[in-house]
């Protein structure tokens, strides 16, 4: 992946952000990241084996690709 296009997609993405913000202003940003499937639960957590703290299990995606994370993100609005 060129430099270019992960910018390009960065900047996507920091659209995407911004635009929930301003739709949905009581949201905390992790709730945005989330919804936006940015960062999600952890499949232990989905399948009921920390039901206690939700919190404290969700996953980031550090190496994931902002093209990958981009793509994410449009299918929660076709999904969402």
């Amino acid at each position: 992946m060129s430099f270019n296009n992960r910018q390009k997609n960065n900047r996507l993405l920091l659209a995407e952000i911004s635009a929930q913000i301003e739709a949905y202003p009581d949201l905390r940003f992790q709730q945005i990241l989330q919804n936006l499937n940015i960062t999600e639960l952890d499949k232990d957590v989905q399948t009921g084996k920390f039901p206690h703290d939700i919190t404290r299990y969700s996953s980031d995606k550090f190496y994931e690709e902002s093209d990958k994370t981009l793509e994410k993100v449009k299918k929660s609005y076709i999904n969402g």
